[in-house]
């Protein structure tokens, strides 16, 4: 092999490490002044003494002062509904500015669902949006409604999956008890347990706006001449609807002996008065 082959083969090699080297760390795609959400969403339970939502967005190039970006509403809310302070952003020497998002309660319909987003405006007037960024960000919310005893009150379709039994659908009527429970009549009426039923106790808790809170406390439930007392016991706290009226549990039913039915699933709907 001559001396010039062997010198042009060893510097291809060496060409072709470079590429590769080259691919496994490829250049970024965008450098510069450039901006981006943060989030991408939001979902908001709007409470009555609820003013706006502060919502931050990121600038890449601090230093650089004067940069602006615009942005906009995409919506078919009414504009009474809401507001944003502003619609140009001007980050000076900030690394974070932050838009407010008025949401109006007085405003709004009870039970109704709202949703709006806000992107940023792109043209040669304003920043670029970042190549990885977020260029819009959507805003679902819904009006603040509390819980309101009197319109649990009736017979709810409960549809149970038991671990043992599978499915069963059937009914249960609900009243008011003291304070914020109610009493739930017929429940687990599938079960082979019947000679005394009793009404099982529960609690409606409003106290997180986000999430309202479904439970069923440990209780005496039935006697059994075979098995003794009975109980039923939460398997985990549920959840609930004020506006759909819909409820979602689950619970044992317990022996003295131990586990006697897992209801793995329970779901109840108001049937419409």
């Amino acid at each position: 092999m001559t001396t010039k082959r062997l010198i042009f083969i060893l510097g291809l090699i060496l060409s072709l490490s470079w590429f590769s080297c080259e691919d496994d760390n490829p250049m970024p795609k965008f450098t510069g002044d450039y901006a981006s959400f943060i989030e991408t969403s939001y979902n908001l339970n709007v409470l009555p003494e609820f003013e706006y939502l502060e919502i931050p967005v990121y600038h890449k190039n601090p230093s650089k002062i004067g940069s602006e970006i615009g942005v906009e509403v995409i919506t078919t809310i009414p504009s009474t509904i809401y507001s944003l302070d502003k619609t140009t952003i001007n980050f000076d020497d900030n690394d974070t500015a932050i838009i407010k998002l008025t949401l109006r309660y007085s405003q709004m319909t009870d039970c109704e669902s709202y949703s709006l987003k806000i992107k940023f405006i792109e043209d040669d007037n304003y920043l670029q949006v970042a190549y990885d960024g977020i260029d819009s960000i959507v805003v679902d919310f819904v009006k603040y409604k509390p819980i309101v005893k009197s319109e649990f009150v009736g017979t709810w379709d409960v549809v149970d999956y038991s671990y043992f039994d599978g499915e069963f659908t059937y009914q249960v009527e609900i009243t008011e008890g003291a304070e914020d429970t109610m009493i739930v009549t017929g429940l687990w009426s599938f079960g082979d347990l019947q000679e005394s039923l009793e009404p099982v106790s529960v609690i409606l808790d409003d106290s997180n706006p986000n999430s309202f809170v479904f439970t069923i406390p440990d209780q005496n439930y039935s006697w059994s001449d075979t098995y003794g007392q009975v109980y039923i016991v939460e398997l985990e706290p549920g959840t609930l609807s004020v506006c759909e009226k819909v409820i979602y549990t689950s619970y044992v039913i317990y022996v003295i002996a131990g586990d006697y039915d897992y209801v793995i699933s329970s779901v109840w709907t108001k049937v419409a008065d």
